[in-house]
């Protein structure tokens, strides 16, 4: 594909705002209608626990406060979220070996 149809394809700014606002609506309804896999249901997770579980998937296990960034929330908010699934088994929370100060959050490991 050639620089100019590939420009001439390309959205403005408004148009890529207005079409993600347009679409938007239809994926949250669709995704609220998706059933909760029976393995999670009894765990009681919401959409903020989903976001925290993501980062630790994606990026391994992490500190508090990186957490609170890249959720852009107050580490208070991650800490309570960290306590909420450490109490269901879903996460573990240490001291980092480095810094005593500083927690590190950890998806469980499964035994082999």
């Amino acid at each position: 594909m050639s620089e100019e149809s590939d420009a001439g394809s390309r959205l403005t700014a408004e148009e890529a705002v207005r079409a993600m606002l347009v679409t938007l609506p239809r994926l949250v309804s669709r995704a609220k209608r998706t059933p909760v896999p029976e393995q999670l249901r009894s765990l009681r997770l919401a959409p903020r626990h989903l976001s925290l579980l993501s980062c630790l998937i994606f990026d391994g296990p992490t500190s508090v406060k990186d957490l609170a960034a890249r959720l852009e929330v107050a580490p208070t908010t991650v800490s309570l979220m960290v306590s909420d699934l450490r109490r269901e088994g879903v996460v573990e929370r240490r001291s980092d070996p480095d810094d005593r100060r500083r927690s590190i959050v950890s998806l469980p490991r499964c035994p082999s």
